[in-house]
């Protein structure tokens, strides 16, 4: 359901400012996970969208790692900007497409396709299918409106991949996408200057922010020290660089114990990341605040898990890493 339609000044990464001409709440009729769908005109004379999902546990959620899991953080953001021509293209597309009558078999049209992403089929990618004649009783054709973006299968759940306008979206709604669309590049045309990546961004500013790739080390709890330091915390700033990796000049640690600290610092700089994206194949550097969990044991249950990303989240951190138990 689109809930704002009107112009709605904010801010982005690089202090462009941004004109909202459409925001659209997506699922979870298709799946469990609502999403929501920003459409803008930007100052710099792009045209942003921006897919989000909706975090159910807190309002920010960091990365969960640990030996035997992965979760993602949330929310799941993918920022993707347009030039005005191929918008307004694709607002010119999808009325068309909503203005045929399909009897038989479901069709497909791919209305944007952004490849970037190593390990994802695009940063951010639009599809539409399901376009039926109306049904008696009905006035009006349905159509079905798909969204994904630059976190891709097997890495996440097909949940966390995107979302869309449910089979039975009206097409007046949709009609107000295309408008949205439409009127974020009329707003944007002819002011356009050459796109700027900033040399460093926040998971917050990137267009995908960095993912850690699969099998890295966590770190482990140091031998023969819990009778003295029992449950213990720290955390630690860093930044990955536009190969995947940690610059291990950029590691500040922020708080806890020596012995600790040291094994999260020996941790982290093997890791590796899918680095974080601004535009297509355009890779640049992200902040990243880390917090390692050094107890007797992992959690247990879900429950116990939402509990620490939740006071995590809190504290600013972007991943929390739970370090292997000790052994005694």
């Amino acid at each position: 359901m689109c809930v704002s339609s009107c112009l709605n000044a904010q801010r982005t990464a690089g202090s462009v400012l941004r004109n909202v001409t459409g925001q659209f709440n997506l699922g979870p009729d298709i799946f469990p996970r609502p999403w929501r769908l920003q459409i803008a005109a930007r100052t710099d004379g792009w045209v942003e969208f921006l897919l989000e999902s909706v975090p159910t546990v807190a309002p920010r959620v960091p990365w969960l790692v640990s030996r035997n899991r992965r979760t993602l953080a949330e929310p799941i953001r993918t920022r993707a900007v347009i030039t005005p021509d191929v918008a307004a293209k694709m607002a010119q597309t999808l009325d068309s497409l909503l203005s045929y009558r399909v009897r038989g078999a479901a069709q497909a049209i791919t209305l944007l396709h952004l490849d970037s992403i190593p390990n994802s089929n695009s940063m951010f990618y639009v599809f539409a299918h399901e376009v039926f004649a109306p049904l008696p009783g009905l006035h009006d054709t349905t159509a079905s409106i798909g969204f994904a973006g630059c976190v891709g299968w097997p890495e996440a759940g097909v949940a966390e991949t995107g979302s869309g306008f449910a089979d039975d979206t009206n097409i007046a709604e949709l009609r107000r996408l295309s408008r949205s669309i439409r009127l974020a590049s009329l707003l944007s045309t002819g002011r356009r200057s050459e796109l700027r990546v900033p040399v460093e961004v926040s998971a917050d500013e990137a267009g995908c922010a960095a993912r850690p790739m699969g099998n890295n080390p966590v770190p482990s709890y140091p031998t023969g020290q819990w009778d003295r330091f029992g449950t213990q915390r720290v955390s630690l700033d860093a930044v990955i660089d536009t190969t995947g990796r940690i610059d291990p000049s950029s590691v500040v640690g922020v708080a806890g114990a020596a012995p600790f600290m040291q094994n999260a610092q020996e941790a982290l700089l093997n890791w590796r990341f899918y680095p974080a994206m601004m535009a297509p194949r355009r890779p640049v550097r992200q902040r990243m605040h880390f917090e390692v969990l050094f107890d007797r044991k992992e959690p247990q249950t879900e429950s116990e898990e939402n509990l620490l990303l939740a006071a995590a989240g809190q504290r600013g951190a972007d991943m929390l890493i739970i370090a292997r138990p000790p052994s005694t």
